[in-house]
């Protein structure tokens, strides 16, 4: 496929998690600030998963599956060089099943370790790893605003 698709997807996605992550901020304003970093990822899901099915401009992923601490590769164990004994991303969107993988988000709460998901999304989103996801977040669950840190390729996106 040409880069332009790629791009836009990866835009698709990117809006997808802003949006859910806003409505998160709005509804949910309580397990935002007692920094409850799984129940904010389930919240997302449950918005996401609304968004795709209610939201015409993200109806193109309603094909796809969309599901949190998910350490399936198949039918095994999703591992990676790093990560030999296994890898739950928080968030995914991926067609089960298959070797079709879009989005992997790693969710951390304000003023904790990055480093471990940095790695992770690195890994997951690398053309030379056996998952290659189109795009990794890292969403910051910050008081006032999320932050977000994009990889692609295997690298950081500026």
């Amino acid at each position: 496929m040409d880069k332009p698709f790629y791009v836009n997807l990866n835009k698709l996605l990117f809006e997808l998690l802003q949006d859910s992550i806003n409505e998160l901020y709005l509804n949910d304003r309580y397990i935002v600030d007692l920094k409850m970093e799984l129940a904010c990822s389930a919240k997302v899901l449950h918005y996401m998963m609304k968004n795709v099915v209610c939201n015409q401009k993200f109806s193109s992923l309603e094909s796809y599956d969309i599901d949190i601490e998910y350490g399936k590769d198949l039918k095994s164990k999703k591992t990676t060089v790093d990560h030999p004994n296994g890898i739950r991303p928080d968030l995914i969107i991926h067609r089960r099943g298959k070797s079709d993988n879009l989005l992997a988000v790693e969710f951390k709460m304000e003023h904790r370790d990055l480093s471990k998901d940095v790695s992770k999304l690195k890994e997951l989103t690398s053309r030379e790893q056996q998952y290659s996801y189109d795009l990794g977040i890292l969403c910051v669950i910050e008081s006032q605003s999320p932050a977000y840190l994009l990889f692609y390729g295997g690298e950081k996106y500026e």
